[in-house]
């Protein structure tokens, strides 16, 4: 495994690159950009292969049997490939596909020496450092090749309401729940994340930032699908900024859902926590080395019911 440059990120509501002046998506970028802004510098993040596994901790959700998360996670990843048609005459999915691969005891971070897995998992210790803010549902912390863009690991953690965490949120499935975070809307949001979309700057898209409690936004957008289609047109090979130096043909893609460096069981090696700000401001990350996490991106936020919205993210 060669040697990568990782570097620890932030991005608050819009850090990302714009396509074009008439799309409302916005792709996630190595710079961030203003708070609230699509920036319009750095390399667009994207995976470099056909696939990627995800991976759910067995620690589980203490509101949902096991077997119903694998099976809303499964849904929410297809959203983004099967159930999406890219513009063209013969409206084929993008050239990308989140799989549900086995389960995993890790939690979030890069091991750049070892096994990883793309992890999602109930966090019932929300500890509210500069990652974990208050009113925050879930963030996903995506971990990149700065030079290239290349997504190299992506993990959701959603703040699980316990005991402990008693600030955290109740999630459900099936009929959308008032008080409840509905999962589907959730993880779908943060599955584009995972794909290298920011926020869209349209209040029905998936991609928006914010989510009522009890709000259901489960289909992409027109928008969505605009953004995951620049991301993964279906014709596209890997883009040239995934090319090793010197190639010279364009190689054909390769599904690959391994995680990088393998698939880990249990958690080996390193573990990306805090050290970032991902709300209003902008704080330099306190640790970021070659095997750090690559970016922290803020998502759904709580908005109160039924009174104004209150955006936290």
């Amino acid at each position: 495994m060669t040697n990568r440059t990782l570097v620890a990120l932030a991005f608050a509501l819009g850090a990302t690159v714009a396509t074009s002046e008439s799309s409302a998506f916005c792709r996630s970028s190595t710079i961030r950009g203003a708070a609230g802004e699509c920036s319009t510098t750095g390399v667009p993040l994207m995976w470099c292969s056909a696939c990627t596994g995800l991976s759910l901790n067995t620690d589980g959700s203490i509101d949902i049997p096991f077997e119903t998360l694998k099976t809303e996670a499964t849904s929410a990843a297809a959203r983004w490939s099967a159930e999406v048609g890219c513009p063209g005459e013969t409206m084929d999915p993008p050239a990308f596909e989140l799989r549900v691969i086995d389960d995993t005891r890790v939690y979030s971070g890069i091991n750049h020496g070892g096994p990883n897995a793309n992890a999602v998992w109930f966090n019932s210790e929300w500890r509210l450092d500069t990652l974990h803010r208050m009113g925050t549902i879930a963030i996903t912390i995506v971990s990149f090749d700065r030079r290239t863009g290349e997504i190299l690991d992506a993990d959701v953690e959603l703040n699980q309401r316990t005991d402990a965490n008693p600030a955290g949120f109740v999630f459900s499935t099936g009929m959308p729940m008032p008080d409840t975070a509905d999962l589907p809307t959730i993880l779908t949001h943060e599955f584009g994340h995972a794909l290298g979309l920011g926020h869209s700057d349209q209040d029905r898209a998936v991609m928006w930032p914010t989510a009522g409690m009890g709000e259901s936004r489960r289909t992409l957008s027109a928008d969505d699908v605009e953004g995951i289609c620049d991301v993964y047109a279906f014709d596209r090979r890997p883009s040239m900024q995934c090319d090793a130096p010197g190639t010279t043909t364009r190689p054909n893609l390769v599904c690959n859902d391994t995680p990088y460096g393998g698939l880990a069981p249990a958690p080996d090696g390193g573990r990306a926590v805090g050290g970032c700000s991902v709300h209003e401001g902008i704080s330099k990350p306190t640790r970021a080395r070659w095997w750090l996490l690559g970016a922290a991106m803020v998502t759904l936020a709580w908005r109160r019911r039924p009174r104004a919205a209150t955006r936290v993210a």
